[in-house]
């Protein structure tokens, strides 16, 4: 039975991203664009009607805080329903882009597509439309036990019932988040086009499901120390924009939110880069899962 190696699948995503770091900008400048230019977009045009609202109904004005707070809130809900076809759209792009960047450089990883000679990898496919439905299906395991512990913790008034059910949903989450980490090999199967077989990745990663969590865990701990590091700038322009003037408060944070959009697409890359050389070596020579795909990684 093939073993991962911890170490490598860890910080193979930072090797990936430096290493081929050309690749990496033609692969993914597109989506990092498409996710910061749009949530900027919503922001802006947010911002500056909740402003205009503000100025229209006087809430500046007002000295009683209780007051203000009530107004502030009311038009709050008020450009909610108003722009909720702007947060439908935002979403929309936001994970359109983040497909792409999944399909492609999970491909050019694993089969060397190289993007040279083109300024960007554009297209949402065949291809594209498997590694949504993949991921649509390892997203709502993860979120739909969370959102069933959160149910029951806000509707639970009984102690004696809450805490050993609360520790069974933990326990139920752990399980999921390991079932899901298992299942997560079958994104580069479809970036191969070898189709969405679940039970290919079940049997891929059986007798590695804790060396999996500790190679993640770790390649999690460096894309939160990458994070933090890279934000600094970012905070640090949008807080001293924030305080020329109050609408400059509204391109501070435009500004950190677009810090937070590529910290994210960055922290992506990374882990897709683990998630490939997790695959490479489970489906490498020696696996006996698929002999078929070994072409894949011949030279």
């Amino acid at each position: 039975m093939q073993k991962i190696q911890i170490g490598q699948v860890a910080i193979a995503g930072f090797k990936a991203l430096f290493g081929q770091f050309g690749a990496a900008v033609r692969i993914g400048w597109l989506p990092l664009v498409l996710v910061a230019g749009s949530q900027t977009v919503a922001i802006l045009l947010i911002g500056n009607a909740a402003i205009e609202a503000a100025h229209e109904t006087g809430v500046f004005d007002i000295k009683d805080q209780g007051q203000k707070f009530a107004m502030m809130k009311s038009i709050g809900i008020d450009l909610l329903i108003d722009y909720a076809w702007l947060g439908v759209v935002v979403f929309i792009v936001t994970v359109a882009a983040y497909v792409m960047l999944t399909s492609n450089w999970l491909r050019h990883l694993l089969r060397g597509d190289e993007p040279a000679g083109r300024i960007a990898t554009v297209g949402f496919g065949a291809r594209e439309i498997k590694t949504l439905f993949a991921g649509l299906v390892l997203v709502v395991l993860m979120i739909g036990f969370g959102l069933a512990g959160a149910a029951f913790a806000w509707f639970s008034n009984n102690q004696f019932v809450f805490v050993p059910m609360f520790l069974l949903l933990f326990v139920l989450n752990i399980i999921v988040y390991f079932i899901v980490l298992r299942l997560s090999l079958v994104l580069p199967m479809v970036a191969l086009d070898q189709g969405i077989g679940w039970g290919t990745a079940w049997r891929m990663s059986r007798g590695n499901i804790w060396r999996l969590f500790w190679a993640f865990f770790l390649a999690s701990l460096l894309v939160n120390v990458v994070f933090m590091v890279v934000q600094i700038p970012f905070a640090m322009i949008g807080g001293a924009v924030s305080l020329t003037s109050p609408e400059g408060i509204l391109s501070g944070v435009a500004i950190q939110m677009a810090g937070y959009a590529v910290t994210y697409v960055i922290g992506f890359i990374v882990v897709l880069g683990s998630l490939a050389e997790a695959y490479r070596q489970l489906d490498g020579p020696g696996s006996m899962v698929r002999e078929d795909t070994l072409a894949v990684f011949d030279g």
